[in-house]
């Protein structure tokens, strides 16, 4: 007999369940729904209720179905699109949007819900090396080896300005907290100030050895490098914080969580670069996949 409260409880783990299949299968789903019999069925975990329930649609002409994992791990999705190795990730403010640039010269725009390709940008002629957002995630910058850094609107999906004036790669990139500026650093061993609005370069600082990370004051008036401190002359804007708590690095084989090693990554799950909201990494890993990975609070 089975009691109501057993039977709303079934029906709730059979809506999780399902969620998780459609957030795994969501992609294939997309191109080819018939799919979700082959694929969907034989790769699902050999617990999951979905899989069980439709146990009779496998496919027949499979003699041997490939071992596969007993129930749902905690990756939602893996994100494939690229004809390249993805090399960077970075997430927009609010979480709704990942952005990964990729060897094939192309920069991505998902959505993290879905899963889904939003966009594909294609104005490049080398790899794209890194990819930020802006503080309010309305503008994306995007740098590469051929010297150039690019600003797009995440709203039109549309190029919106090109930065030139570097004359090696360029390593790194970063917002100033109102988003006004940004500071681009590169193998010509110089730091570059933009506005951001009209493209216009404000200043250039030498370094005189390459700067490969970058952040800005909360006022604007100094940059934090690998190297040390480096001042900008070209005014100080009051800027409010805009930080999300770290819960996680990777380093080496491993993820860390609160200081400890938490999870141990196979080789073909290390990443080649990362991304992190407060709750949720993206991996990015030499396939050319993406992974996300949550966790609970």
């Amino acid at each position: 007999m089975v009691l109501p409260g057993d039977e709303e409880s079934l029906i709730s783990k059979f809506v999780h369940d399902a969620r998780r299949f459609i957030h795994k299968y969501y992609q294939i789903a997309d191109r080819a729904p018939l799919q979700l019999y082959y694929a969907g069925l034989v790769f699902a975990p050999t617990t999951a209720i979905i899989r069980n329930e439709f146990k009779q649609e496998l496919p027949s002409l499979i003699g041997l179905l490939p071992r596969v994992e007993e129930r749902w791990g905690a990756q939602l999705q893996a994100l494939e699109d690229s004809l390249g190795s993805v090399l960077s990730v970075a997430f927009s403010p609010d979480g709704r949007l990942l952005a990964s640039g990729s060897g094939d010269s192309t920069v991505r725009l998902w959505d993290t819900a879905t899963g889904a390709l939003q966009q594909t940008l294609k104005y490049y002629s080398e790899s794209i090396c890194l990819v930020v957002f802006s503080p309010d995630g309305r503008l994306l910058a995007s740098v590469s080896k051929d010297k150039t850094v690019r600003l797009w609107d995440t709203v039109t999906n549309t190029l919106q300005q090109t930065l030139e004036g570097h004359f090696d790669s360029v390593y790194s990139v970063v917002f100033s907290p109102d988003g006004r500026l940004l500071a681009s650093s590169s193998g010509d061993k110089t730091v570059r100030l933009w506005n951001t609005a009209t493209g216009d370069l404000k200043e250039i600082l030498e370094a005189n050895t390459i700067i490969t990370k970058l952040s800005f004051s909360q006022d604007c008036s100094y940059l934090t490098t690998n190297i040390g401190n480096l001042v900008v002359q070209s005014g100080q804007v009051k800027a409010a914080s805009n930080c999300s708590p770290v819960l996680f690095i990777v380093q080496e084989q491993w993820i860390i969580l609160n200081g400890k090693d938490f999870l141990w990554l196979p080789p073909e799950f290390r990443p080649n670069c990362l991304a992190n909201t407060c709750d949720t990494l993206a991996l990015g890993h030499a396939s050319g996949q993406v992974s996300f990975i949550k966790f609970q609070s």
